[in-house]
């Protein structure tokens, strides 16, 4: 198959994640913080948040085995860069909170975390090594 119907799948199946994991996600942290919401609404909430992005997790790791080799290395590269900050962000702060008086921060910023870290990575690998590999 080529690069572009895979991307276009991928796109079939992540969007339509995408578009329910932002509200279901936004609506539970906004009434998660009311008392006199019912938690069991709430609990439906985070489970459709949850689900959505297991769909779109389970549709980035479709289009990563259907790439060809050059592409996966590109994205394996970039997810490896991106855990390893949310490893050692995680990490960190979690000593700081055991050794000393820190804020804790929330575990639901890790996604972003990653995925601003993701992006850049995917983009310099695909240049840097995108531009080795013309030269060869």
């Amino acid at each position: 198959m080529s690069e572009k119907n895979t991307r276009r799948r991928y796109s079939k199946v992540f969007n339509p994640a995408f578009a329910v994991y932002m509200p279901s996600a936004l609506c539970a942290v906004y009434f998660g913080q009311r008392a006199d919401f019912p938690p069991m609404v709430l609990y439906a909430m985070v489970a459709v948040s949850v689900g959505a992005l297991l769909i779109m997790i389970g549709a980035r790791w479709r289009l990563i085995n259907e790439l060809d080799e050059f592409l996966r290395l590109i994205e394996v590269r970039s997810l490896m860069v991106g855990l390893s900050v949310v490893l050692i962000l995680a990490a960190s702060w979690g000593l700081l909170e055991m050794a000393i008086e820190v804020p804790r921060f929330p575990l639901f910023h890790i996604l972003t975390v990653f995925c601003f870290v993701y992006g850049p990575a995917t983009i310099f690998f695909a240049k840097r090594d995108g531009e080795h590999e013309l030269e060869q």
